[in-house]
């Protein structure tokens, strides 16, 4: 007799029963609460839920979208959100967030659009127009950027976080006090906006008041202390106080909260540099590089520390980042329609044109004479001060002032200044060809001013102790009274002002406490006058300077110089990381901290090189 089969054993009910459709808004409703909750788990679970009931609910798919964006995975966030705005196409908050999303993974053009769909369909909606700032603001658009926040708080004169970002713009623009301004009305708004106070530390860094930038942050971090970019600008902070150890250990907890967070990796590259860590420094500007692509900051930093290590080919080949940095050089290619020179020979009309300061210009200005080799009829535009001396040093070229730059017509080709070493000292041999000197001053001029400023049986020595560049300066300069205090003791010298400015008090209060006088020689304006500076420096036997407008001069002059440099980041990239000379004016020699901030040891062997070799 056939046994009967038996009844298969039942299967235990699903944790989870779908609820009946009526039910479906409350289940929303309560992922929403736990959503702004921070709960991003349970809301998920909830928005999970609804759709496995209503897989087209259109709230529930942007919703989770949302946490996926909160939890940086734009690529599941853009999938959800698109399945949203395919239910509901009139859906602006959807568009604002899908435009977040598309930020994230650097499509900055359908970002933009997404944004701006989402204004159009709702024109009173104010975090579009926050969203839209920050989209342009990441990408270096920052005046549009400022724009969009003014237009957010004017619809909503209470809203903190516009006034927040609005802030961290105008810090980007170097516009500190009008940032200070707008952050401190965000923290009157909302005082618990804990990246408002983020913010506002680096307002106070940009006005050099760090004690307060480094409070600020902290207060940011006591209000959320897993605020990641908090911890990554109090880094930059302590690195400008020096105090190393605590920012590399800033930044690594930035880091630790936010692995892809990119800009805590440059900031930590940084630190590393002024430490002479330059391999972790690449490194670190490397990782920067592989979470986002197009971080300008990260490549034009990088290129400017293997320019410092002497590896020119990799420098160059990404130096021109550097017109995509968010606090750009003053003067920018933008507005050319003129092709960039790539170096051939032809019969097209050539513009170069002058980029940074008066100095950079005089260092580049070394390569110009490589260009009469090139058939080519050839314009150069520079700083109007330059002009008269790199007329008559190179009387071959066509010169104009970079400020009617906008006026220059009939050239087909054009190539900033500083893009001539990529074609012309691609590698270290190639800079033999290295012409020495290659400006030469006024004669007469000169003549002129050897008679002012001759001893009988002293030797002249022009003296530049200052730098006024806004970031690097102060770790570039010393007194006046540090840089001759050794010499005190020497007669064999005559000192004489190189410097500009007004140098008066320092150079009052030298010759009442240490008896040394510094001369200044009334007919030349040492900043307007740069032709005069020029002749001044060729009446001088020596040139005892830091590293500023005077050291590049003098070098281009061909004049016996002895140069000061710091350690650490304010070393700039041109004056190398260890050779005691310089590789782009072969008169210069360098005398370098050992330790940042001490000038001792430099100074000690200046002053054995002025008595060994010039005053014996």
């Amino acid at each position: 007799m056939a046994k009967k089969p038996k009844n298969p054993a039942p299967k235990p009910a699903p944790f989870f029963m779908a609820p009946p459709v009526q039910d479906v808004s409350g289940l929303l409703m309560r992922g929403v609460a736990q959503h702004q909750q921070g709960m991003f788990a349970q809301a998920r679970q909830a928005y999970e839920q609804v759709l496995k009931v209503l897989p087209s609910n259109c709230d529930a798919l942007h919703l989770l979208g949302t946490i996926h964006l909160q939890e940086n995975d734009a690529e599941k966030a853009l999938a959800l959100i698109g399945r949203a705005l395919q239910v509901n196409p009139s859906f602006a908050e959807a568009y604002s967030n899908q435009g977040l999303a598309l930020g994230k993974l650097q499509r900055s053009e359908e970002a933009l659009a997404s944004h701006e769909r989402a204004i159009a369909l709702k024109p009173g909606y104010v975090q579009a127009y926050n969203n839209k700032g920050e989209l342009l603001r990441s990408i270096g658009q920052l005046e549009k950027a400022l724009k969009c926040y003014d237009q957010a708080i004017a619809l909503r004169p209470d809203y903190a976080l516009a006034y927040s970002n609005r802030g961290m713009v105008l810090e980007q623009l170097s516009r500190y006090e009008e940032a200070l301004d707008s952050l401190e009305q965000a923290i009157r708004i909302d005082p618990r906006l804990d990246i408002a106070y983020s913010n506002r530390g680096n307002a106070l860094k940009g006005l050099n008041r760090l004690e307060e930038a480094l409070q600020s942050h902290d207060k940011a971090l006591a209000i959320n202390p897993n605020l990641a970019e908090a911890y990554s600008n109090r880094g930059v902070v302590l690195q400008l106080l020096g105090r190393y150890d605590q920012a590399l250990q800033s930044c690594d907890q930035a880091i630790a909260l936010a692995p892809e967070y990119a800009d805590a990796y440059i900031n930590k590259a940084v630190v590393l540099e002024e430490l002479s860590y330059f391999d972790e420094a690449l490194s670190s500007y490397d990782m920067a590089i592989s979470l986002k692509s197009d971080l300008a900051d990260a490549y034009a930093n990088k290129s400017l520390t293997l320019l410092k290590l002497n590896q020119y080919e990799q420098a160059w080949a990404i130096f021109d980042w550097r017109w995509n940095q968010r606090k750009r050089f003053a003067l920018s290619p933008a507005g050319f329609t003129q092709p960039l020179w790539l170096g051939e020979k032809s019969d097209k009309k050539l513009l170069v044109w002058g980029e940074q300061g008066v100095g950079d210009q005089v260092l580049y200005g070394g390569l110009l004479p490589e260009l009469m080799d090139y058939p080519q009829d050839k314009l150069v535009a520079l700083d109007r001060r330059l002009l008269p001396l790199f007329k008559r040093s190179m009387p071959e070229l066509e010169f104009m002032n970079i400020e009617q730059l906008k006026e220059a017509a009939g050239f087909e080709e054009q190539i900033p200044i500083g893009s001539l070493p990529r074609l012309f000292r691609p590698n270290r041999e190639s800079f033999a060809r290295v012409k020495s000197p290659y400006l030469l001053a006024d004669a007469a001029r000169v003549q002129e001013l050897r008679q002012l400023v001759q001893h009988p049986g002293k030797r002249v020595c022009g003296v530049s102790w200052s730098s006024k560049r806004e970031e690097l300066g102060p770790g570039k300069s010393v007194s006046l009274a540090q840089m001759l205090g050794p010499l005190a003791s020497s007669d064999a010298l005559h000192f004489v002002n190189l410097q500009y400015g007004d140098t008066t008090e320092e150079r009052s209060a030298l010759q009442r406490d240490l008896g040394i006088e510094v001369q200044a020689v009334e007919e030349v304006d040492n900043f307007h006058d740069i032709d005069g500076l020029a002749a001044l420096i060729e009446a001088c036997d020596v040139v005892v300077t830091t590293s500023n407008t005077t050291a590049h001069l003098a070098g281009a002059l061909g004049k016996q110089t002895l140069l000061l440099l710091p350690l650490g980041r304010s070393r700039l990239w041109y004056w190398g990381h260890e050779q005691d000379r310089s590789i782009w004016y072969p008169s210069i020699r360098t005398f370098a901290q050992e330790k940042i901030g001490d000038w001792q040891h430099p100074l000690a062997g200046i002053k054995q090189y002025l008595e060994n070799e010039l005053c014996k």
